[in-house]
């Protein structure tokens, strides 16, 4: 998780340093690199959030999985504690 928070805060820094130096004009070459590196920012950044989505439904299926394992090793232990009950 660490790792994505650190690129999401690299991506930040950069996009805050491609904006400052946006704001001085030197010429249409530049212009165009501005353009390619705000694309290039906006693409990383959706990245990041198709990671994040992808991680969460990871994190929420581990989670029903758990739930699942849970009931059924109560059921379990419930089934043994009535078996043992019996004799």
């Amino acid at each position: 998780m660490r790792g994505r928070l650190g690129r999401l805060g690299a991506t930040a820094g950069a996009l805050l340093v491609t904006m400052t130096l946006s704001a001085c004009k030197l010429g249409p070459s530049v212009d165009a690199n501005t353009v390619q590196t705000l694309n290039d920012l906006g693409d990383a950044v959706n990245a990041l959030r198709q990671d994040n989505a992808l991680m969460q439904a990871q994190i929420d299926s581990m989670r029903l999985l758990f739930a699942k394992q849970d009931t059924a090793m109560k059921k379990l232990q419930e089934g043994v504690v009535a078996a043992l009950g019996n004799r």
